[in-house]
């Protein structure tokens, strides 16, 4: 980041995320003007840039066989364009560092994990 002379922050690139595969999952299928399908569609835009790994694509493989998502009804042609897009839109990073960061609480009420 870059100082301009008003005094606001300037991005010289786009920002890196690295999205919770439910997030990500969220915000391809998700309703207009949810928090996950703003990244996602920020994401198209270059205004953020996603960032993986070969765990993150396993775990993505693996959530897309979980019943609950199943039964969202998902289409192969929905994933294909899922993965695509996350490979024009994405970083691949080969090796990420796990962080143990604090949960936080669901704003809608749920437990912390």
């Amino acid at each position: 980041m870059s100082v301009d002379n008003s005094s606001e922050f300037v991005l010289e690139s786009p920002t890196r995320l690295l999205l919770d595969v439910n997030v990500l999952l969220s915000g391809v299928v998700g309703k207009s003007g949810s928090i996950a399908r703003e990244l996602y569609e920020q994401a198209l835009r270059g205004e953020i840039r996603m960032i993986f790994n070969p765990s993150y694509l396993s775990e993505l493989e693996r959530v897309l066989t979980y019943e609950r998502v199943i039964n969202l009804g998902i289409s192969s042609s929905v994933v294909f364009r899922m993965a695509e897009d996350l490979f024009l839109m994405g970083e691949y990073v080969p090796h990420l560092e796990r962080f143990d960061w604090p949960s936080l609480s669901d704003p809608k009420g749920g437990q912390a994990r």
